[in-house]
């Protein structure tokens, strides 16, 4: 794994998540992508599995940095990437309506387990509406596939020297 580039491409999708994706909001309840759950499902879908389960973790924790509270989302992200970094030894995740199909569900479950987390915590959970829980994830599954193509030439993680373990 590249870890610097790594490191570069979550900041800049935190900075980007915070500031620049509320002007791409759609509708009365402000739905807009998420590029951390983007980046989550992509990770665990094409990054070796000790990769996957890592960085899983580190973008729950980004988002968690920027979001409401600290915690459901880390466990959250870092459950839902490594369950899609064992899925895909088992199912070919290739085609862009794949990933988006993989984006989709990923947001789902992450959104109902870190509400879930939340309310275990004990923490004032921000009301769940069923469009922020579907058109929420929709929205990045919609976007997702595209946002993929620059991440991938940039990260690199189809290169043979990265799939045998010299990286």
């Amino acid at each position: 794994m590249y870890w610097a580039r790594f490191a570069i491409l979550i900041l800049a999708s935190m900075i980007l998540q915070v500031s620049l994706l509320a002007g791409l909001a759609i509708g009365k309840t402000h739905v807009q992508p998420d590029l951390l759950l983007i980046l989550m499902a992509y990770f665990g879908a094409y990054a070796t599995t000790p990769d996957a389960v890592i960085t899983s973790f580190a973008i729950g924790l980004c988002a968690d940095l920027i979001g409401w509270t600290l915690g459901p989302l880390t466990i959250a992200f870092g459950l839902i990437g490594t369950s899609v970094a064992y899925i895909r030894r088992y199912v070919t995740i290739q085609r862009p309506y794949q990933k988006a199909i993989v984006i989709f569900i990923t947001g789902v479950a992450t959104a109902l387990l870190g509400r879930a987390f939340s309310s275990i915590k004990g923490v004032p959970v921000p009301v769940p509406t069923t469009t922020h829980l579907v058109l929420g994830p929709l929205y990045s599954a919609i976007i997702g596939p595209l946002v993929i193509v620059p991440v991938e030439w940039l990260m690199r993680l189809h290169d043979k020297k990265y799939r045998m373990g010299l990286r």
